[in-house]
């Protein structure tokens, strides 16, 4: 029933509501990007019903809420017991539940970017306002640029993402994770500095605390943007940057991951745990979830076709079709496995890579194992 509710609401709604959640970073002045022109065009209706779908955030919101909780019922075990309480109150188990808490964790806001063609998203919009309201926060953000700047030009210097902001939040698991993950995002895109400088500084700029962070927080997120397009268009590898808790999944395939591929899914999967969600479901959600991004959600919807689309909707697991990928699904897995469990034992990358190529299916079932 619930499955039919939500078709229902997408073959119709976003065709004619799909704008009003989107905010319209090329006129600040007006949050309401303009109204669909789609129909002028001479794409399919699925195609257009899937460009739809992703400017629209509660669009958004319920479909991957359904699709991570069909999964999640698919591949979670469960015990005769909650098989019992799953049918006398269908509306009540634990993958609906991490399902939904997501997007309370999540925070996010879509942003419609200038050609209305695509959007960008924010995420953990309330950490991230609140840590550029925190004090001299800053001092350390200034502190960490000037680091990574030595070391990347001065291969005996060391830099420790991680270990920096334990040191600072006095080794808060979550606050690690959540801050790293609300500071840095996205860093191709910086989709949130964008927001930022649009929507919540002209309400802070006089507030010179914030404006002094919120520069230096731009000014960090470019340095490790220069880091990365160093590793995408030269494959070049700086041992000395350790960005990530686990310094192997650094330069894997001569590849730097974004942050978020792998921060993202951890800060998620441990604030599901503080909703009481148990350890499988706190992991599982976070990854299905990048997992449908990758798989289905890109900002581009031209790069994904209707077929792809139903497959997933139908349950059936694409396999990963590049190394690339798969290595930004392997960084989503140790991630969410850091944030929902602190005995962590991982598959190693050559088992996942070779069976997520092949057989995504029991990959989703080996994974689970890690628990």
């Amino acid at each position: 029933m619930k499955n039919i509710i939500l078709l229902i609401y997408l073959l119709f709604s976003t065709r004619f509501t799909f704008a009003q959640d989107v905010v319209d970073v090329s006129n600040p002045d007006e949050k309401i990007v303009n109204r669909n022109k789609a129909t002028k065009s001479k794409k399919s209706f699925s195609e257009t019903l899937l460009l739809d779908i992703a400017k629209n955030k509660f669009a958004v919101q319920l479909l991957m809420s359904n699709l991570i909780e069909r999964r999640c019922e698919l591949y979670t075990p469960s015990s005769p017991l909650t098989s019992v309480i799953d049918i006398i109150n269908p509306f009540d188990n634990n993958c609906e539940k991490a399902s939904k808490d997501l997007f309370k964790v999540l925070d996010f806001d879509l942003i419609a970017n200038d050609n209305s063609r695509s959007t960008s998203k924010i995420i953990f919009k309330s950490t991230l306002i609140t840590l550029l309201k925190s004090g001299n926060f800053g001092l350390h953000l200034r502190y960490l640029e000037k680091q990574l700047q030595t070391a990347y030009v001065d291969s005996e210097t060391i830099f420790n993402l991680y270990e920096y902001f334990n040191k600072l939040f006095n080794y808060n698991k979550k606050m690690v994770l959540t801050a790293i993950a609300a500071l840095f995002q996205d860093g191709h895109s910086l989709a949130h500095i964008d927001y930022l400088e649009k929507f919540v500084f002209p309400e802070n700029k006089n507030n010179k605390e914030f404006v002094q962070n919120l520069f230096a927080l731009k000014r960090m997120n470019l340095n490790l943007q220069l880091i990365l397009n160093d590793f995408k268009y030269s494959n070049k590898i700086f041992p000395n940057i350790l960005l990530f808790p686990d310094s192997s999944i650094s330069g894997m395939l001569g590849k730097q991951p974004a942050l978020y591929h792998f921060y993202v899914p951890a800060a998620i999967a441990i604030q599901l745990l503080e909703y009481q969600n148990n350890n499988m479901t706190s992991f599982i959600t976070p990854f299905l979830m990048t997992y449908l991004y990758e798989q289905f959600y890109k900002p581009d919807l031209a790069l994904t076709d209707w077929k792809s689309y139903m497959d997933i909707w139908g349950l059936t697991e694409p396999n990963i079709p590049t190394l690339y990928k798969a290595a930004d699904l392997y960084y989503a897995y140790e991630g969410a496995l850091l944030g929902a469990s602190n005995v962590q034992k991982p598959i190693k990358w050559e088992f996942f890579v070779k069976n997520s190529r092949t057989n995504m299916d029991k990959t989703f079932r080996i994974m689970l194992k890690s628990l």
